[in-house]
């Protein structure tokens, strides 16, 4: 499994307080990882965290493992975040970055804003940097940090947002990159170090836990930030009805699917194989019975979205996504006919939703310790 790796030394000393003591070249970018972001050949695109994850694995000579998008996320079928003014929880965000990286096998160390100076901090990202060691930080879009330049007094940064280069001012890192948040787990930083083999997973529980986790995502759990998945789907829904202009979207953006449409089909496509697997492995009718019923309604919530995505990105998407989508708001007609789908979409969806929650109760109920007669014998 990927490990954090302790943030102090034996001595209790951090790190990042001695980093300044030893030297470091003035300028450095991490070779090979331009390379990496030339290449467009990335299956996560279109979502920062598991794309940011992705290209760290490929650094480190690994296979990105696609179901560790299982693992990693806590509201797997809320509507991927694409507008300018939405931030992620920082608190959520750490808990599923760790578990993206331990998932794929990635070694880090974890370094806690807070705990450090700003100049301490700077020096630590430098010294990783200096090491061939990529910096993944806790930010809206996980930016990771490649390279730098030090030699004006108000260094220079080399930053990966979603796959485009970008150079910082440290005296901006701080504000957009530290302190974006109240939480404090915003702008933690991860240093990776390598990677390590990880012992699968297996798949039947991984399943189980995946499907328990949407259960528990339709209400939301406040206190970790997960606000309840459906109401992101309804805040589509109202733009659509209440927007006369199309709301300005966060960048980097997927340009293929900029609207997120395709991604929220792909999410859901997911959930079917998903429900597919835990059906054919299925012993008890009370299990099986409700898995049908909620594949049959989540056919439908797919194919609403493949028909949303035609009446906002035309009928071939790709290059022309976002322009076709700009033009299909102003009109009408398009706008209409996307917001009665995502209207067919909830509707699809709380009936599945409602059949996956008998199917998880049920398999609760099958995996509970039965008591036997003999055993209450035994203990008196």
């Amino acid at each position: 499994m990927g490990r954090a790796e302790s943030q102090q030394d034996g001595r209790g000393t951090a790190d990042s307080a001695r980093s300044a003591e030893q030297a470091l070249p003035r300028f450095c970018l991490i070779r090979g990882w331009e390379e990496i972001i030339a290449r467009a050949d990335h299956s996560s695109a279109g979502q920062s965290l598991v794309f940011a994850v992705e290209r760290l694995c490929r650094f480190h000579g690994r296979a990105f493992d696609p179901r560790s998008v299982l693992v990693a996320s806590h509201s797997p079928m809320e509507w991927p975040r694409i507008f300018a003014s939405e931030m992620p929880d920082a608190q959520r965000q750490r808990v599923e970055v760790r578990a993206l990286l331990e998932a794929n096998g990635l070694v880090f160390r974890e370094l806690i804003p807070l705990d450090l100076r700003p100049s301490a901090l700077a020096d630590s990202i430098a010294r990783s940097v200096a090491a061939d060691r990529p910096v993944l930080l806790n930010s809206p879009d996980a930016a990771v940090v490649y390279g730098y330049d030090r030699r004006e007094p108000d260094h220079w940064w080399w930053f990966d947002r979603g796959g485009a280069p970008e150079i910082v001012l440290e005296s901006e890192r701080t504000v957009r990159f530290t302190f974006w948040s109240d939480n404090a787990a915003a702008g933690v930083v991860w240093m990776i170090s390598g990677a390590e083999d990880v012992t699968p997973s297996d798949p039947d529980s991984l399943e189980w836990s995946f499907l328990r986790t949407i259960v528990r995502s339709v209400r939301g759990v406040p206190e970790e930030g997960i606000a309840p998945y459906p109401m992101s789907l309804r805040h589509i829904r109202d733009l659509l009805a209440q927007t006369d202009s199309l709301p300005s979207l966060a960048l980097p953006m997927d340009t293929d699917d900029p609207f997120g449409i395709l991604r929220a089909k792909v999410a859901r496509e997911q959930l079917l194989g998903v429900l597919e697997n835990a059906e054919s492995r299925g012993k008890d009718s009370a299990q099986i019975e409700p898995l049908r019923l909620a594949q049959y309604h989540m056919h439908s919530a797919v194919e609403a979205l493949a028909e949303m995505a035609v009446a906002l990105y035309g009928n071939i998407p790709g290059d022309t996504a976002l322009t076709n989508l700009s033009a299909n708001w102003q009109g009408v007609r398009s706008r209409q006919r996307a917001l009665g789908l995502i209207t067919d979409l909830l509707k699809s969806e709380k009936l599945a939703l409602e059949s996956l929650q008998a199917a998880v109760d049920a398999s609760g109920k099958s995996s509970a310790p039965q008591n036997s007669p003999g055993a209450s014998r035994r203990g008196r």
